[in-house]
């Protein structure tokens, strides 16, 4: 076979194309996935925000792509608040878990306070650090 393999951006076409692909594939083998149901939880002082909780539910699991805190605001608890309203909420669409991106110089020990496991460690991600999948079934 004669084929042409390319180093180049996907074009909007060729990811419906991959897109529908991969859904085919799932659905050959009975898979069938809800659609994403998004998640935030805000915290203000007065009309400044200085927290957040943000996440999407998934193929029955939450995924938190940020839990953020400012500077002024850390150590008081907003966190372990946000993350608890997070959960809250997705346990109502019945997922089983819960899962996260942190890194050594972040947050682990606070994830692991709150019932995850490092489930993953990638050494050097960035360069110097570690980052780590935390989980947390439900």
């Amino acid at each position: 076979m004669n084929y042409t393999y390319r180093n180049q951006p996907l074009t909007d076409k060729e990811k419906q194309a991959l897109e529908t692909a991969f859904k085919e594939y799932d659905q050959e083998h009975n898979v069938i996935y809800p659609p994403e149901i998004p998640l935030s939880i805000l915290a203000y002082d007065k009309d400044k925000l200085i927290g957040a909780a943000v996440g999407r539910i998934w193929a029955n699991w939450l995924y938190i792509s940020d839990l953020w805190v400012a500077k002024d605001y850390r150590q008081q608890g907003i966190a372990k608040k946000l993350l608890h309203d997070l959960e809250t909420e997705a346990k109502k669409h019945h997922v089983i878990g819960s899962h996260t991106w942190t890194a050594s110089y972040n947050a682990p020990d606070f994830y692991q306070k709150h019932g995850y496991e490092l489930a993953l460690e990638l050494k050097d991600k960035p360069l110097g650090y570690s980052s780590f999948v935390c989980r947390k079934y439900f």
